[in-house]
């Protein structure tokens, strides 16, 4: 029963889970077991990130809570509530897509539903000011790259590193700008950022398996400079650069991911609306 639940669909399995929550018993170690199963356990699967990705969203946070006075002290799902509601699991889950890793981001929960605590934060520039950010981090990434292809040896290395910095710079100004007031707004800015920039430098990006690509030729370009050290500070400002964009409390990287998750959460979604309770 507990896998076949795990396999509801999100909407479904969360009116699951608050209702299991609300109606254990915390003294019925049966009871705590089918709960820990039914979240927590295996830890693998499109289904152990839901909780992380919606942990600002109200109810996750009141079914976590209710979860956390049931368990018994020693469980170590008490832990995993803990960093679900502090936000560590979730940085742990994009710091993990971002470097590459296979990422099955379940449905995310609307922002309408946020606690509080959340729902109260001040909101960053607008949609226009952030977008103008987004296209100089653009700007900076075409002219580092252009002149990283264009060096002749060592007497360009100076302004490439220049470019590289500036690219440096750009980076953390859009990593750093904060959800826009509109959900509308704010998914958007994640379209524009994924498609203009993220798709550009990303690992995940088909562009790594295009010879032609500004990425592949940058790429094979430093290859061929990783052997001469006085080379050394040029790779190290650009691998600089791939950790600047690398931040996992980014909303842009977060909003990023979720699209570049999209085929997979689809056909994850369309099995579970299919599943036969004979198969679970």
């Amino acid at each position: 029963m507990a896998d076949y639940i795990r396999k509801f669909p999100d909407e479904d399995y969360l009116q699951a889970v608050q209702e299991l929550a609300r109606r254990a018993k915390a003294t019925d170690p049966l009871h705590q077991g089918f709960l820990e199963k039914i979240i927590f356990d295996p830890f693998e699967g499109p289904r152990d990130n839901f909780f992380a990705l919606n942990w600002r969203d109200r109810q996750i946070r009141d079914i976590c809570k209710e979860l956390d006075s049931k368990l018994s002290p020693n469980s170590p799902s008490r832990k995993q509530i803990a960093d679900i509601l502090n936000g560590q699991q979730f940085q742990a889950m994009i710091a993990e897509g971002l470097e590459g890793a296979t990422l099955r981001m379940p449905s995310r929960l609307s922002r309408e539903g946020y606690d509080p605590l959340f729902r109260d934060k001040h909101a960053g520039a607008s949609e226009k000011q952030q977008r103008q950010v987004i296209l100089d981090l653009q700007k900076a990434w075409n002219a580092a790259c252009a002149l990283t292809l264009a060096m002749d040896g060592e007497k360009d290395m100076s302004k490439t590193v220049d470019a590289w910095k500036a690219a440096i710079n750009a980076g953390q100004n859009v990593m750093s700008l904060q959800p826009p007031a509109s959900e509308k707004e704010q998914q958007a800015l994640g379209q524009f950022f994924y498609k203009s920039v993220f798709l550009q430098y990303s690992n995940l990006s088909p562009v790594i398996h295009q010879p032609d690509s500004l990425y592949v030729r940058v790429s094979e370009k430093l290859a061929s400079l990783t052997e001469k050290k006085e080379f050394t500070p040029l790779i190290e400002t650009i691998l600089s650069f791939f950790h600047t964009m690398a931040q996992p409390d980014s909303y842009l990287n977060e909003e990023a991911l979720y699209l570049h998750s999209e085929p997979t959460r689809q056909k994850i979604r369309k099995e579970r609306l299919s599943c036969d309770p004979d198969e679970s």
